[in-house]
């Protein structure tokens, strides 16, 4: 009964999750969710949906918001006010419109749908430290890396991303010190960003994603033999695993926190490492 009772009977602003505004009454309330008098027309809307809901029109008149049309057409504006008769009154830059009701698709809040919805895409670069474990770990010691990666909105499931990424490993081999060695890892698989803390009213909370992601790709190991004067390699088959938190800065930066396991097999052993990093991505 907790959603029940946070909406306020009568309520002439209706804020969903997603970013969808209504303009309307609420006409009842019961467990499995509210009934909205929306511009003359009944909708049923479960109450898990809803935001929050006002009780007049001052915080849409000052809100840049979108108008779909019914024909496709976008119109940006802030809502002045409307008329269950005659249609929606939204100011322009350039002076106010009137939109009839049968025209009228949907009023969106283009900054809660993209945080509900997430941003298109993603990239960024993070510094972080490794250290080997696995069979292979005595013989390589703690070192730097750094990484690349990219992320692109799937859409048709909330939160999914596919992503991509390039590492780079400084190595130090302790058996010899005349070989040196360096790893570089491309690796790409499905990204999965819990989304739902994004619409909370709390300022810090709404600011934070945490994500998990799979991958799969391959690397390549240079070796550098400094005493016979040759280098050489070999590509092997990477597997990986990550966890992770982003802070969101204002509408487009973010800072992100990663953690990370990645296997290489090779063919007398694999070689394992446990990564971490921080660092800065921009969102489109």
């Amino acid at each position: 009964m907790g959603g029940i009772l946070a909406v306020q009977p009568f309520a002439d602003v209706i804020r969903l999750n997603d970013g969808t505004i209504y303009l309307g009454k609420v006409a009842s309330a019961s467990e499995d969710g509210v009934v909205l008098d929306i511009l003359g027309k009944s909708l049923r809307v479960p109450s898990a949906r809803i935001s929050k809901t006002e009780t007049d029109l001052e915080a849409l008149r000052s809100q840049a918001l979108e108008v779909f049309l019914l024909d496709g057409s976008v119109i940006r504006g802030k809502v002045k006010d409307y008329d269950s008769e005659i249609g929606l009154f939204v100011d322009l830059e350039f002076g106010e419109i009137t939109i009839p009701l049968d025209s009228l698709g949907s009023i969106q809040d283009p900054v809660l749908r993209s945080r509900y919805r997430g941003l298109p895409f993603q990239a960024g670069i993070l510094g972080g430290f490794y250290q080997p474990v696995g069979s292979l770990s005595a013989s390589f010691e703690s070192s730097f890396s750094i990484t690349a990666f990219a992320e692109f909105n799937l859409r048709w499931l909330r939160g999914l991303y596919a992503g991509v990424d390039f590492s780079h490993f400084f190595m130090t081999y302790q058996p010899d010190a005349n070989l040196s060695y360096g790893t570089s890892v491309i690796t790409a698989g499905p990204v999965y960003q819990l989304l739902l803390l994004r619409t909370s009213e709390v300022a810090f909370i709404k600011n934070l994603v945490p994500w998990a992601g799979l991958s799969a790709g391959v690397a390549y190991v240079a070796v550098e033999d400094r005493t016979a004067a040759t280098s050489y390699g070999e590509l092997d088959p990477a597997f990986g695993a990550s966890l992770g938190l982003d802070y969101h800065v204002g509408a487009r930066f973010l800072v992100r926190l990663s953690g990370r396991w990645l296997l290489l097999p090779q063919s007398a052993s694999a070689f394992q490492l446990l990564a971490g990093g921080l660092g800065l991505a921009y969102s489109f």
